[in-house]
């Protein structure tokens, strides 16, 4: 508490004035609180490097550090009388932008949301698992969720073929779509009801490479993939001319759901726009 000061009143006598502590401009302002999170941020999108999968939400959350950093400058920059009026005018655009960032997030999030509902007892003429990261040769686990969730569809309809479909990327030994036969025919799915797409390093190639182990013309495709990974699959699945049916797998550890969620935000955006 800051001591008292003694100051003369008119008629002489002195009171006790407490000092009152000024609040200089930006020093407790949450774009100085943001300068302290920014590191914080970047060691996340650190741990999230490491993840198989994973690299693109570490990319955004780096950037996002890189903006909490920048935004947490503008406090320091307020503090001199030069850059007092530059520094408030950044700081009210990032904050503009940043509330068009949440809504867009928010708008987009509840979209993901509404399409990660399954219909597994829904007919299909052929079934579509999409690729999701191997560790050498072992299917990852959101892989393995999405094989799981295969071969539950492929038991309740024993006549539907099935397409898995993924290439062979950074730290993969054979491509995803042999490692994903692999794991079907041990799970019991006849081997002559599987093909193979290899060449695909995303959902649009996944979906569009596919289409040449079908037959031509409007069909009914059971899409196989996580919940976070519907919505998406579904508008890129009826661009190919095809009917979706939505098989969702569940994406294990919370860790993944919520980065794998942020990513998918990054994705959709970018497909739309």
């Amino acid at each position: 508490m800051a001591a008292p000061v003694r100051r003369a009143s008119r008629d002489g006598r002195h009171k006790n004035v407490k000092k009152c502590k000024i609040k200089r401009d930006g020093s407790k302002s949450p774009s100085l609180w943001a300068l302290y999170g920014a590191p914080v941020v970047a060691v996340i999108g650190t741990a999230f490097r490491w993840v198989p999968g994973l690299s693109f939400t570490a990319q955004l959350l780096w950037l996002g550090a890189a903006a909490l950093a920048l935004y947490g400058l503008t406090a320091l920059l307020a503090r001199r009388d030069r850059w007092r009026r530059p520094a408030h005018a950044a700081r009210r655009v990032m904050q503009g932008l940043f509330l068009l960032l949440l809504l867009s997030f928010v708008v987009v999030e509840a979209l993901i949301w509404s399409g990660a509902h399954s219909d597994p007892d829904a007919p299909a003429d052929c079934v579509l698992v999409l690729g999701a990261g191997l560790h050498g040769e072992t299917p990852s686990a959101t892989l393995a969720a999405r094989l799981e969730a295969a071969v539950d569809y492929l038991r309740r309809h024993p006549e539907v073929p099935v397409v898995v479909s993924g290439g062979q990327g950074p730290g993969e030994s054979i491509p995803e779509a042999e490692a994903m036969r692999r794991y079907l025919v041990r799970r019991g799915v006849a081997a002559e009801r599987i093909r193979k797409e290899e060449a695909s390093t995303s959902t649009e190639e996944n979906i569009r490479f596919s289409a040449a182990l079908l037959p031509e013309g409007p069909l009914r495709v059971a899409v196989v993939s996580n919940e976070f990974h519907l919505y998406r699959a579904r508008l890129l699945t009826r661009r190919q001319g095809w009917e979706p049916v939505a098989v969702s797998a569940p994406t294990p550890y919370l860790y993944l759901k919520i980065a794998y969620f942020i990513r998918e935000y990054a994705s959709l955006v970018w497909m739309i726009f």
